[in-house]
């Protein structure tokens, strides 16, 4: 026989095993949708220390590049003043400039703010 307590009871727990079903889906959404923002929160954060560290690496390099023009520079005038060094037509000029060396018979005139300066002084 029908009874309609027994189907109103059944209609209440198939409603109850909905609603704890609908809540238990519920968190699972939740749980995947805090897991997802968690990675692409470290994801990004992980591109943004790498894109820092690119451009600092970049600024450094210019840095360098630009030193390393500089010392070239430098290098190249260094090496032009030891081959100056060894002419000896050069190295005469020098000497008779900076310390008032003179040839036999040369007579050197000093002008009042001429001074001979030392080796260690340029």
């Amino acid at each position: 026989m029908w009874d309609p307590d027994a189907f109103e009871r059944d209609q209440q727990h198939v409603k109850h095993v909905r609603q704890i079903l609908r809540h238990r889906h519920h968190l699972r959404e939740i749980i995947i949708i805090v897991i997802m923002i968690t990675v692409i929160l470290v994801l990004g954060l992980q591109l943004f220390h790498a894109n820092q560290q690119k451009s600092q690496l970049h600024q450094q390099i210019v840095n360098d590049r630009v030193e390393l023009s500089r010392e070239k520079s430098q290098h190249r005038k260094l090496k032009m003043n030891v081959k100056q060094l060894h002419n000896k037509g050069y190295l005469e000029q020098l000497i008779r400039q900076r310390y008032f060396y003179h040839k036999p018979g040369e007579t050197v005139y000093s002008l009042p703010g001429d001074v001979a300066r030392d080796v260690t002084h340029k």
